[in-house]
């Protein structure tokens, strides 16, 4: 991403997307095991929705991986932002 930030081809934007769905999708199955709640957190089940709709938009816009990165840091502060405050 750094060496070409303006032209990316989709097996880059799957992995510059896939990496932040991955985490999520890791921690919001931890989280509900280990809190034995009925469902996973919330904010992890929108932010995995919204990557899944980026990683869609990415490919069929043509989306730069400097804005895919931007995009994908967007939604992990949302949802870290989310936590935190439902956590206080």
């Amino acid at each position: 991403m750094l060496s070409h930030p303006h032209h990316g081809s989709p097996a880059a934007l799957a992995a510059i997307i896939g990496g932040p769905l991955l985490f999520l999708c890791g921690t919001a199955v931890f989280k509900w095991l280990a809190h034995t709640r009925a469902w996973p957190p919330l904010s992890h089940l929108l932010g995995i929705a919204l990557l899944l709709v980026l990683g869609v938009l990415s490919i069929v816009l043509h989306l730069s991986p400097l804005l895919a990165t931007g995009a994908c840091v967007a939604v992990l502060l949302l949802v870290a932002v989310w936590e935190s405050c439902v956590l206080r």
